[in-house]
Order: C-alpha cells, then sequence, then structure tokens
C-alpha cells in the first residue's frame, strides 16, 4: 500500500468515525461518555494488541498519534459540553468533516499554500469551512431534536456551525506541534461556547 493510499484510507475512516457522532440524538453525557471511554480502550489497547494500528499510523508516528487522540478528543467535548450535547455533536462534525476533507483536497488539489504555513493550502482551508459547517449543522440539529435535549433555533444552530467551523479551519492551518485532533476541536468547541454564551 502506498503511502498516499494509506492517507487517503485514514482519512475516509477518520471521517466515517464520525456517524457515531449521530448517537448523541438518543444519549446522554455519561452515556456517551462511557463510549468515548471504550473507544479509548479500544484505541490504546485492542488495536495495539491485534497490530491493527498499524495501518493507520503515518511514518515516525509515535505511539499516542492522531487515531489515539481522536477519541480523547471526543472524550473532552461531551464532558465540558455535557448540558449542551449539540456542541459538542457539532464539534465532532467539524472534526471528522473538516479535517479529513481538507487533507483529500489539499493533498489533490492545493498548489497554492498558505502564507502562515507552506504545508497547508487554499483549498484546503477552503475545502475544511464548505463542508465541516453543512455537516456541523446537521449534527447540531439532530442532537438538539433528540427526546432529551433541549431544542435551539436555526438561527443559533447556523451560528454555532458557522463559528466553529471557521475557527477550526484556521486551528487547523496554523503551524502548531500540537496534533490537529487537539486544536480542532479546542477551538471549534471554544468558538462555538462564546457564540453559545451571547
Amino acid at each position: 500500500m502506498t503511502a498516499a493510499h494509506s492517507e487517503t484510507r485514514r482519512q475516509w475512516i477518520h471521517m466515517l468515525v464520525g456517524a457515531f457522532g449521530l448517537l448523541l440524538h438518543w444519549l446522554n453525557w455519561w452515556q456517551a461518555a462511557i463510549l468515548a471511554g471504550m473507544a479509548i480502550l479500544n484505541n490504546f489497547v485492542l488495536m495495539p494488541l491485534f497490530k491493527i494500528d498499524r495501518s493507520f499510523l503515518r511514518e515516525g508516528e509515535r505511539f499516542v498519534s492522531g487515531v489515539k487522540l481522536y477519541p480523547m478528543v471526543v472524550l473532552a467535548l461531551v464532558v465540558v459540553f455535557r448540558n449542551e450535547l449539540h456542541i459538542a455533536a457539532g464539534c465532532w462534525a467539524i472534526l471528522a468533516v473538516g479535517d479529513s476533507v481538507s487533507n483529500l483536497f489539499g493533498r489533490r488539489y492545493g498548489k497554492a499554500k498558505l502564507p502562515w504555513n507552506g504545508q497547508k493550502s487554499w483549498v484546503g482551508t477552503i475545502a475544511f469551512v464548505a463542508f465541516s459547517f453543512p455537516a456541523a449543522f446537521a449534527y447540531i440539529w439532530w442532537t438538539q431534536a433528540g427526546p432529551l435535549h433541549a431544542a435551539v433555533s436555526v438561527g443559533v444552530i447556523s451560528s454555532l456551525a458557522a463559528a466553529g467551523s471557521v475557527a477550526g479551519a484556521l486551528a487547523e492551518s496554523l503551524p502548531v506541534p500540537l496534533d490537529d485532533n487537539v486544536t480542532i476541536g479546542l477551538s471549534s468547541g471554544l468558538a462555538m461556547a462564546l457564540i453559545g454564551a451571547l
């Protein structure tokens, strides 16, 4: 398997795992936290035990990789936004869809690089926002419409999705040493929290 094919496969799986965020429609925060904890156990123990994680690791990537940080970020979002799980769901959509799409589009079409980060492209950053906004909107709307959650207006949903998508895209584009699963989750969550507080 070539490095490019392996990276593309990793991104599609990264995106598809985000579909589990749709379960937040029916779950309360502690049920969601238990499932995220099980995912952490799977990624840290079972995948290495059965050597499944090898096909997901990038060259030079350490034991604590993006694959292992992903469910940890989801758990943090669920706990922090335990009273507003629709925000956790929106952040999860941004992490799953925006991050993956920016990688896929950026590697294929991203010739024009960002002035502040020569490893990232305008195409990737624009694709991040273009795809993560509707995904975040859908996840927020779906989660807040669940039987255990309070309803949120379409205007608020739009504002949350827009703020989170733009913040996530900016965080993903920055040349920082932190894994982008962490920076995207933190920045989109912070942006949505600020919008929600207005």
